[in-house]
């Protein structure tokens, strides 16, 4: 008997392969990594950081990626003369962080916030720019910022605390600054005053 040609219409022939479409594939591919990408993002940036750039997530809350302070003072260098006491304090801030988003008090050594005076004054300057102009301006009796409280705060920038002829040296003060952000939620640090 001869060997019969296959037939469109027999039952037992193999069926065909098909080639997946390239097309096909790619979009697989572009579809997990993107995902991907999604996952990572979600897992990295807490939804309670809102805006703010690198922040993770610990079991204090959010805080900065490395464990990093979110703002961190230098140690306050004393300047002018009996009738414009001063002090200078550098700053290391966190990721974000915006000077409106302080507040600043004098402590006592008993631990009470002191009365500001009426010739008390607190502003940024740019001082590794030779800036001798405050970009921003705190209010210490309104604890409101009055100039640039949405400047970005950097490393570059100082803090100038000016107390008039209010005498603080060695008196065990300490000045406080408290944050308070979306991201970073609040805190406080703190410095004494020499």
């Amino acid at each position: 008997m001869p060997a019969s040609a296959p037939h469109e219409d027999d039952w037992d022939d193999p069926v065909p392969r098909t080639k997946p479409r390239r097309w096909v594939v790619l979009a697989v591919v572009v579809l997990f990594v993107s995902a991907g990408a999604v996952g990572v993002l979600l897992f990295v940036q807490p939804q309670s950081c809102g805006a703010c750039t690198g922040c993770g997530s610990t079991t204090e809350g959010p805080q900065p990626i490395g464990g990093a302070p979110p703002l961190a003072l230098g140690s306050p260098s004393p300047g002018g003369g009996p009738d414009n006491r001063s002090y200078t304090i550098e700053v290391a801030p966190g990721s974000g962080l915006r000077w409106g988003e302080l507040s600043f008090e004098v402590e006592g050594s008993t631990g009470g916030a002191l009365a500001p005076q009426p010739d008390w004054s607190l502003f940024a300057k740019n001082m590794s720019a030779g800036s001798t102009a405050p970009f921003a301006t705190y209010e210490f009796g309104t604890g409101t910022w009055t100039k640039g409280g949405s400047v970005l705060m950097t490393s570059a920038q100082d803090l100038v605390l000016e107390f008039g002829t209010t005498d603080l040296v060695g008196q065990g003060d300490q000045v406080v600054a408290t944050y308070s952000t979306a991201c970073l939620g609040p805190g406080t640090v703190s410095e004494p005053l020499p």
